[in-house]
């Protein structure tokens, strides 16, 4: 499939939060029972395509939330477009974790300018949540990130979440600079 532009994307967030089901949820619409940690990093892609039949494919490296990956995933965020963090709203610990998954994020990325980093409030059908809507939504607010509440498991809101992601890194774009994370795809014919 060809498309317009490639945008790298990072999703980060303590073990055992989601982000592989999110992932998976994603990419193929499936949720599975079973997950094994993620060792390192596994890579997926995804094209998009927006309204204006602008096709957007990503990469997405999953990256482990074991902090003795650290040294390794690090690498995954410096070219990066945009980003994704999420957290279990089970788990008051994933969320106090929230503001370290930023800063690591920022801190080892090869830009200073901003940033689309949507924060995920994962695992919200389950009914044991203890980090509450306002306080996600207060936290993304304070930070200038995009938030949203999402269900791989019951498939609530995770295309939607990601395709927002995806539009606001392309609705920031500079026509003449691209950006860091940002390639132009060319076409070629033969005439």
């Amino acid at each position: 499939m060809s498309y317009d532009y490639l945008f790298k994307l990072v999703s980060v967030g303590d073990p055992n939060v989601g982000k592989t089901a999110f992932a998976d949820q994603l990419i193929t619409n499936n949720f599975y029972l079973n997950y094994s940690p993620t060792v390192g990093v596994d890579f997926r892609t995804k094209s998009i395509t927006l309204d204006h039949s602008i096709v957007v494919k990503t990469h997405i490296w999953d990256t482990a939330g074991n902090t003795k990956f650290a040294r390794i995933v690090r690498n995954y965020y410096r070219n990066t477009a945009g980003a994704l963090i999420i957290y279990d709203v089970g788990s008051r610990e994933s969320f106090n974790r929230v503001d370290f998954w930023r800063n690591e994020i920022l801190r080892s990325r090869d830009s200073k300018e901003p940033m689309s980093i949507l924060l995920v409030a994962n695992k919200v059908d389950m009914a044991d949540r203890v980090v509450t809507r306002r306080e996600g939504e207060n936290y993304a607010l304070r930070h200038n990130l995009l938030y949203a509440e999402c269900s791989p498991k019951s498939d609530i809101n995770v295309q939607e979440a990601f395709e927002w992601l995806v539009i606001d890194i392309y609705e920031k774009l500079d026509g003449e600079k691209l950006g860091v994370g940002v390639d132009r795809h060319f076409s070629y014919s033969e005439e």
